[in-house]
């Protein structure tokens, strides 16, 4: 297990660091492995990717709340899944890259649909209609 963790850390580092491109995933992985590098190894560096991205897009990205469907997430927006509900529509938390904050913002407008900060969802606390899913996760 010793030996699978410390591909997994490989991979967590390198994906907190933001730069998550295969090319440098994989020339830092042969630098650190060579020949050694298996497919249950590149797995294992993968998964350790995914989770230090996500530990990077929390840190360094925008949350947003909206009502849009998943369609309308663009540039690799992440949803993280439904805080809230009012009026029959889900409130979706998002993770955006500040370089496109303003166009997500707008794509979601362009459907109609609400889009908004932690701040401005937690004022809708107390309305008849509104009710949260996972409040601890508006932050």
């Amino acid at each position: 297990m010793e030996e699978r963790s410390k591909y997994y850390e490989l991979g967590q580092r390198l994906g907190q660091s933001g730069n998550t491109s295969d090319g440098a995933i994989w020339e830092e992985a042969f630098a650190a492995f060579g020949n050694d590098l298996t497919e249950e190894i590149a797995d294992e560096i993968r998964s350790g990717v995914a989770a230090g991205w996500r530990m990077y897009q929390e840190a360094n990205w925008v949350s947003r709340y909206t009502t849009a469907p998943e369609a309308y997430d663009g540039f690799g927006t992440t949803a993280l899944g439904v805080v809230a509900k009012m009026n029959n529509k889900q409130y979706r938390k998002v993770l955006i890259d500040p370089k496109h904050l303003k166009w997500q913002e707008m794509r979601y407008a362009s459907g109609m649909c609400a889009c908004c900060d932690a701040k401005h969802l937690l004022t809708l606390e107390g309305l008849p209609a509104f009710e949260f899913v996972d409040r601890d996760a508006v932050k």
